[in-house]
């Protein structure tokens, strides 16, 4: 199992590789006692990723984004682990919008990516001067409430993330006041932690088709019998166990919280990834809770990497 940890230390086959990382992990989890007699098929998944999709996600593939284009500040750099790029869309910002990204971006999300960013355009543009921070652990990562971590990328945690990230991203750019928040896919499920864990941070959050699972999901299933298998590769390879994973998933801190900020949900009918059914619990359980959430469930020509970019907006800057 240790050696799916060694794996990931090569960004290019990082994402290719979580099949042979996931099954080395259920198996050792499910039969400690035999896991030696699954280890073939588990380097033999693993060598299949590496000889057939080795590069699938490196640089040439990503498209230039005119989400920056005019900005009139960026500084990128380094801290607890984490990457940042921190923008200023026009001069004497008001506010602060944070954006988690997807899975396969990073940082530098605002210049180039793997999808058509014309909806964060649209968005991001139409908010007036602001500052525009993105925080990032690599391409696959899932933040954890919890600091004890020992799979993924260790520092993706709430605590480092409030400790210290946040305080040298305030002191280093004076960001201004409020802060709002939205994240995409797998940003989406990072920041319904975020907010959840930390609900006076932000003062509004929108999760944009976020990889959120019912709660019927198990995870650890293997992929041929998981209805759930793309996001579960991901759970995997950022939560220990089944039980850390219940414990501290987003839709058990969101039933935890004692408040949370105005949220808004959306989900695509014909979600690239299957994610429909989990943001649709998700909202339905914290509306239960008397959160304010608008959810915005999305019919006929819809996909993963599109959201109804005007109605984002128009929720952010209220």
């Amino acid at each position: 199992v240790g050696a799916c940890d060694a794996v990931f230390i090569t960004g290019e086959t990082r994402f290719t590789l979580d099949i042979a990382c996931l099954e080395l992990r259920t198996s050792a989890y499910r039969r400690k006692n035999g896991a030696m007699r699954f280890l073939p098929l588990a380097f033999l998944l693993f060598l299949t990723a590496c000889v057939t999709i080795t590069g699938a996600v490196t640089e040439p593939f990503r498209k230039r984004s005119i989400v920056a284009d005019g900005w009139t500040g960026r500084e990128c750099g380094s801290v607890s682990g984490a990457e940042y790029c921190v923008y200023e869309t026009a001069p004497n910002p008001r506010q602060t919008v944070f954006f988690f990204h997807g899975l396969l971006d990073d940082a530098r999300v605002m210049e180039r990516s793997l999808a058509d960013e014309v909806d964060l355009d649209t968005v991001l543009n139409g908010l007036g001067p602001i500052r525009v921070v993105v925080v990032s652990f690599g391409i696959s990562w899932l933040i954890t409430p919890y600091s004890e971590r020992t799979v993924g990328p260790e520092k993706a945690t709430l605590a480092n993330f409030r400790d210290n990230i946040l305080p040298h991203l305030e002191a280093k750019f004076r960001l201004p006041k409020p802060y709002k928040a939205l994240g995409r896919s797998m940003g989406g499920a990072n920041l319904a932690v975020i907010c959840a864990a930390l609900p006076d941070l932000f003062e509004r959050c929108a999760l944009l088709n976020p990889m959120l699972v019912p709660d019927s999901t198990d995870p650890w299933l293997p992929f041929w019998r998981n209805r759930d298998w793309r996001p579960s590769f991901l759970i995997v390879r950022n939560y220990e166990d089944p039980k850390r994973w219940r414990e501290n998933r987003p839709s058990a801190l969101m039933r935890n919280a004692c408040k949370m900020p105005p949220v808004y949900v959306t989900a695509c009918q014909h979600d690239d990834f299957g994610l429909f059914e989990g943001p649709k619990e998700w909202a339905d359980e914290a509306r239960k809770k008397g959160v304010k959430v608008t959810l915005r469930l999305v019919d006929g020509d819809c996909n993963h990497y599109r959201w109804p970019a005007e109605e984002v907006r128009r929720f952010l800057a209220e």
